[in-house]
């Protein structure tokens, strides 16, 4: 059987009575879909991807969403992106049963909120029936023992008839108050154009006018408004402008509070006139500059945006009297794209031919850059899709919305992301990193800055030479709410909607502890330049830069956008993993040979650097690695090992943090690490054998 839900087989925190006795067995067993073949549920989802990839294996499936408040009712109605998103991320399985009426999906119309969780489990050939009810939503949170307590109680037709027909009865009241969530005008899309479902603008409209003409909602609107798709339109642009006014507001008055407000023992004070003074620089930049910073600083972008209603993406030109959009990606043709592919062969050749040492290693970290930028403005969408598919909001951290390219003086860092940017349209531009607040030229950007670009919906990446570290390890500056460890966090785990990446450049000195690393692409080059050939090698780049325009990313983010709204599976482990099918369907059709820069899977510098420091540090110093036989351990001198005193800091604690998850044990005063994940991460055996071989080898 499917596994239903991400749960020990251990009842904890959910409790459950079946057929008037404690159920202590698998929760899963419950929804047995070999002995049911059909599935009602009457329940809140977070995901109804999710659901679907759950239940999947019924042969029928139908599912009365219940709808927490008057907002998400109008998401269902009145939002046609929402209905678009939905049906793009649907499984072909799940697309075929709903085509021949096996799947039902249902939404409350009544205005009423509908809270009941009712499970109904049937065998349509013997009508065996089982009913489950109580507190629990379809959800890992719920049925997963997440220290929430929840009940549910089990009855089977067999056992008591009376109690399942009460509740079948009772389901049948709520559907009655439920409306079809399946369009006809999805129906007819799915059949002829069989999985990939593109709704335009016009699809849409005729979507929404149908759910204003039909459904009846608490939310009340003029009559005439259910006959007018524009004036409706309107009122809806009007509330999204007014939330957002009102989003704004919240958040400088919350910076406000706090700037202005100290708690000291659990009590909270009002600062004094003298710290107000100090604190004054503080508001400015904080509260109002970012009301006007957008209009001082000139973005030197193009403007790259996606339109949801199209599925594609658009050039908007704000020197157009009219602020006119130009469709962007477009497919291209196959003889114009293997001339880019050739060129972008040539580029990447540099970085061996006219490098210090020929490692092959280095054009498959110059192609995984360009991979990266390729995909970043659908970043967005990707982790909006492993939201959907996994049902669960925290799991789209896991997607980064940077990537870092590090490397020595010399080893092409600049030029790489000059020709990105070149490439992806962008003319080339990229800025320079100043912490400063106040920016002496149009090609300088600060943290501020970075945080304004991250709230926009230009969807082309941010390109920044020579970060500084700081910015992504810095706990206390001045600018710590726009940078440091805290902000990186914060962005990564809860930035939704549409928005860029960032795409920089730094020195090999950068370092960040594992929790900031994860979500960052991190990508490092250590190959120099010849600078004898230097000369010889601008021409060549020059020449390129010329030649390529941006034909060959046009195409690949047509062919990428596509890929993602055709309801692709993401790989966490590989977020470029629909990127590099793009490519390889590229060299099939076009009958070019994989190249061998071509990297199957992603690369993670970050790791690879901090393994073999690592590595050369117990080689090098190993009598400053104590084993402990006792707790499994192994206790560092740091004297020996990084060749400072206790308790200092720099190297040190650089050093530690490229320790990944579970290694480190400690590392206050002294330094622990965990015996066996540590030889895991260095990938090497103990030198002291015995003991440590028989448990650990």
């Amino acid at each position: 059987m499917t596994s239903l839900f991400s749960s020990n087989n251990q009842v904890k925190y959910l409790n459950i009575i079946y057929n008037d006795e404690v159920y202590t067995g698998n929760i899963e067993n419950l929804f047995d879909n070999k002995e049911f073949n059909s599935l009602s549920v009457c329940t809140f989802v977070s995901s109804i991807k999710y659901f679907f990839n759950k239940v999947n294996d019924f042969d029928k499936i139908e599912l009365l969403l219940g709808i927490e408040d008057g907002e998400n009712a109008q998401k269902f109605l009145f939002d046609p992106n929402y209905t678009s998103s939905f049906f793009s991320n649907l499984d072909k399985k799940t697309l075929t049963k709903i085509l021949n009426n096996d799947v039902s999906i249902r939404f409350t119309s009544t205005g009423t909120t509908i809270h009941s969780k009712i499970y109904i489990l049937k065998n349509l050939k013997t009508n065996n029936t089982r009913v489950i009810f109580g507190s629990a939503n379809f959800s890992t949170k719920a049925f997963g023992g997440d220290r929430q307590f929840e009940e549910l109680v089990v009855y089977d037709s067999l056992y008591n008839s009376k109690i399942v027909d009460i509740f079948l009865q009772r389901y049948e009241d709520i559907k009655k108050h439920t409306n079809d969530f399946i369009p006809d005008i999805i129906r007819k899309k799915a059949k002829d154009e069989e999985k990939i479902i593109i709704l335009n603008a016009e699809d849409s409209l005729d979507i929404l006018q149908d759910r204003l003409k039909n459904a009846q909602i608490g939310v009340v609107l003029p009559e005439d408004l259910s006959k007018n798709i524009e004036s409706t339109k309107k009122v809806i642009v009007n509330q999204e402008e007014n939330l957002k006014k009102e989003l704004k507001s919240i958040e400088q008055t919350k910076t406000v509070i706090e700037i202005v407000t100290k708690a000291t023992k659990g009590i909270t004070t009002f600062i004094t006139p003298a710290q107000f003074i100090k604190n004054k620089e503080q508001l400015i930049t904080k509260v109002l500059k970012p009301q006007t910073i957008i209009k001082e600083f000139k973005d030197s972008r193009m403007n790259l945006v996606y339109s949801p209603l199209e599925n594609h993406f658009y050039i908007k030109s704000e020197e157009s009297e009219y602020n006119t959009l130009e469709q962007f990606t477009k497919e291209c043709d196959k003889t114009i794209i293997k001339e880019k592919l050739e060129l972008l062969d040539k580029f990447i050749n540099v970085y061996t031919k006219y490098t210090m040492n020929k490692e092959e290693a280095t054009k498959k970290r110059i192609f995984e850059a360009i991979l990266y930028a390729f995909t970043s403005p659908c970043i967005w969408k990707i982790r909006e899709n492993i939201m959907w598919q996994q049902g669960r909001d925290e799991s789209k951290s896991a997607v980064p919305l940077f990537m870092l390219i590090a490397g020595q003086s010399q080893s092409g860092k600049t030029h790489l992301l000059k020709f990105i940017s070149q490439i992806m349209g962008n003319l080339g531009n990229y800025y320079h990193f100043s912490k400063s607040s106040k920016l002496s030229s149009m090609s300088e950007i600060n943290p501020q800055t970075i945080y304004n670009f991250f709230e926009e919906e230009n969807l082309m990446p941010i390109f920044i030479d020579e970060i500084i570290k700081d910015y992504f390890s810095s706990n206390s500056s001045s600018t710590s709410s726009y940078m440091g460890e805290g902000f990186i966090k914060k962005l990564t785990n809860a930035k939704d909607g549409k928005y860029p990446c960032m795409i920089a450049s730094s020195n090999t000195d950068f370092s960040a502890n594992s929790q900031v690393m994860r979500r960052i692409y991190y990508i490092q080059l250590n190959n120099p330049f010849d600078v004898s050939k230097k000369s010889e090698m601008d021409d060549i780049f020059t020449t390129l830069l010329h030649d390529f325009g941006n034909d060959l990313y046009r195409d690949f983010l047509f062919k990428l956008e596509q890929k993602l709204n055709s309801g692709y599976e993401i790989d966490t482990n590989d977020i470029l993993k629909p990127s590099r099918e793009v490519f390889k369907e590229y060299f099939k059709i076009l009958d070019m040979p994989i190249p061998s820069y071509f990297s199957e899977e992603r690369i993670d510098d970050y790791y690879i650097r901090g393994q073999q420091m690592w590595r050369d540090l117990y080689d090098m110093k190993y009598d400053g690695f104590k084993e402990d036989k006792k707790t499994n351990t192994i206790l560092l001198n740091d004297e020996i090992v990084f060749g400072i005193k206790l308790n200092s800091n720099g190297t040190k604690k650089e050093l530690l943090q490229y320790l990944p998850i579970g290694v480190l044990v400690e590392d206050k005063g002294i330094v622990k690490l965990n015996h066996k994940n540590f030889f895991d991460f260095i990938k090497q055996n103990s030198r002291n054998l015995g003991f440590f071989q028989k448990i650990f080898s």
